[in-house]
């Protein structure tokens, strides 16, 4: 098999395993952005360090934002004397859900390992 196609082969398994959402309508993205919050605590963290820590820009962010906020999921802590420096933080109700979210995590990426070797059999 050529290199193009196995890559292919590849891009097409994860971007499956992407798609679908874990529970409470979260994506694998949101999930990644909720862990980045989760793990810097109750202080929030802001805007440029989160999406840093994610690997999209702070626009990217922004959007990503949107759905978590309106699942009440993440909110906004008030802004200290710069507008700019304002945190995002996780509600109770996200921490109580996190669990949740990161267990079906954690089961889908067991499952994406196994099917990775089972493609890498295949296209080696």
């Amino acid at each position: 098999m050529e290199t193009y196609l196995k890559y292919l082969a590849m891009r097409a398994l994860i971007q499956k395993t992407e798609d679908r959402q874990l529970v409470y309508g979260v994506t694998i993205s949101e999930y990644l952005t909720l862990k980045a919050i989760k793990d810097f605590g109750d202080d929030g963290i802001s805007r440029v360090e989160l999406a840093s820590k994610v690997g999209v820009t702070v626009l990217e962010l922004t959007k990503a934002l949107q759905p978590l906020e309106k699942l009440c999921f993440v909110e906004t802590l008030e802004a200290t004397a710069n507008p700019r420096e304002r945190k995002i933080a996780m509600t109770a109700g996200g921490q109580g859900i996190f669990g949740d979210i990161e267990h079906e995590f954690l089961r889908r990426m067991n499952l994406l390992t196994f099917e990775i070797d089972q493609l890498a059999k295949t296209i080696a």
